[in-house]
């Protein structure tokens, strides 16, 4: 049985079907594919599940399907995690520096390691897609938290990315900024950084497919 409310004049649809899957667990936003339109990844709970999810729940972004209707701009996908035990919290990153992003699923409120009874689940993302990472650096604040990078695509646009410190309910993700771009023509992108004091960089070069470390140096001292 399905429910449904419509929120906000018609602004918000709220939809949980009961006889497959509710979201439980906090959300997380990522761009998986690559494609530059974030994906949104959500653990999941069955409703004859007890005490953990049983599947991840991915709303994949389809940027070439994209028109005025959110849900036309994304497909679900749904990935069951077997028998992992009673999978709680899920965190982003790319391990392998690949330039995909990989999932790291653990299990219950233990830390992600085979020990004490604990198991984790990682995904190893596969993307085709182009894309650029960033790090930030500063030497009052290690990890440049409230950072805004820009990025200049081209043709498509400028981005705009907050650093944030990528804690969320029960997880860590890796605060490194990730940018898909699909299909890139260029071998680098412009990019500038508005620092956490409000001062603003050069604009740097970047390569495509790589990871960049940006140093504020003076420059972002607060």
């Amino acid at each position: 049985m399905a429910s449904e409310a419509i929120f906000g004049q018609n602004l918000f649809l709220l939809r949980c079907r009961s006889n497959t899957a509710c979201p439980e667990f906090p959300l997380a936003v990522a761009d998986i594919n690559n494609d530059g339109i974030p994906d949104i990844i959500s653990l999941q709970k069955s409703i004859s599940s007890k005490g953990g999810a049983t599947n991840l729940a991915i709303l994949l972004s389809n940027r070439n399907s994209c028109d005025s209707s959110i849900r036309s701009c994304y497909r679900k996908k749904i990935i069951e995690l077997g028998n992992a035990p009673a999978p709680r919290n899920l965190s982003l990153a790319d391990f392998n520096n690949d330039g995909s992003i990989d999932i790291l699923i653990g299990a219950g409120k233990t830390k992600p390691g085979p020990y004490k009874g604990g198991k984790y689940v990682l995904l190893a993302g596969k993307s085709k897609g182009d894309w650029i990472s960033i790090d930030l650096k500063c030497k009052s604040d290690t990890n440049a938290i409230g950072s805004l990078v820009s990025v200049n695509e081209g043709p498509s646009g400028v981005k705009t990315f907050l650093k944030t410190g990528g804690t969320r309910h029960e997880t860590q993700d890796h605060s490194r900024i990730h940018i898909g771009l699909g299909k890139s023509t260029r071998d680098h992108l412009k990019a500038k950084v508005a620092w956490p004091n409000g001062k603003s960089s050069n604009t740097y070069q970047l390569p495509v497919n790589s990871v960049t470390t940006i140093n504020g140096g003076k420059l972002c001292d607060l």
